[in-house]
């Protein structure tokens, strides 16, 4: 269970791609990239108590967006990205959002996080739901033995 960062990257020359890495060793400091302009520029940075498990779970949300396994590459718009990394139910701290994002986007940005936070606590619902009529199942089958 190694700290540290995850980050999402994208290139101007690659449009509408997005690069998820991860260190563990110091965050990367977009600043010292030129910014936004830059190829490529990071546009994300969080850092995560468990960051294989934050990259397993971003892998999960991201993985229909899926490009090259290799090197990490989504076909996916950098807002739905990010959302999809923040929402991660991990303790995590926000290190790094991109400024030159439009107050649109963060707004649009905000309601798809809240979106993907209300499908994964349905999902977690359901399969509470699931567990409970199995525990009653067993239940009236142990009863029913007697």
């Amino acid at each position: 269970m190694d700290t540290g960062f995850l980050f999402l990257q994208t290139s101007p020359s690659h449009p509408g791609l997005v690069r998820m890495l991860t260190t563990t060793e110091e965050a990367p400091n977009p600043a010292s990239q030129g910014g936004p302009a830059a190829d490529p520029a990071i546009r994300f940075v969080a850092r995560f108590n468990d960051l294989d498990a934050a990259r397993l779970h971003a892998f999960s949300a991201l993985r229909h967006y899926l490009v090259n396994l290799d090197a990490s590459l989504f076909k996916v718009g950098i807002i739905d990205a990010i959302a999809a990394v923040d929402s991660i139910s991990l303790p995590h701290r926000l290190l790094f959002l991109d400024p030159d994002l439009s107050a649109e986007e963060r707004s649009l940005l905000a309601a798809r996080i809240a979106r993907h936070r209300r499908r994964r606590r349905r999902a977690d619902q359901a399969w509470r739901l699931v567990g409970w009529i199995g525990i009653a199942w067993l239940v009236l089958l142990a009863l029913a033995s007697f």
